[in-house]
């Protein structure tokens, strides 16, 4: 089951919006196929300076599968060419990523 909370919301430049697309997408195939999830959420908040994504399941902890530090290496990557940040927790009950990218 997958839940987006206040997607439609954001109002990104046409390049960011195509770019938090994909670090979305790439954090679906993490969740579904490494950590295994059957619950995805995802929330987006807007502010005057930044959007930020939270993306949680409840698949197991993936701090040790080598596919996804690859993976989040990348998102780590395109996300500060951006100028933004990614924070990543990871437990018994789930994982957690938060993308934060400034709006210009």
């Amino acid at each position: 089951m997958v839940t987006l909370d206040q997607l439609n919301q954001l109002a990104l430049p046409g390049e960011r919006q195509l770019m938090l697309f994909r670090m979305v997408q790439d954090l679906f195939q993490t969740a579904s196929q490494s950590a295994r999830a059957s619950h995805i959420r995802v929330t987006a908040r807007q502010t005057a300076r930044q959007v930020e994504i939270e993306v949680t399941d409840d698949g197991r902890a993936t701090a040790e599968v080598d596919r996804e530090r690859f993976e989040l290496q990348s998102l780590r990557k395109r996300t500060s060419a951006l100028g933004g940040m990614v924070e990543r927790l990871s437990g018994p009950n789930g994982n957690k990523v938060v993308i934060q990218l400034p709006l210009s």
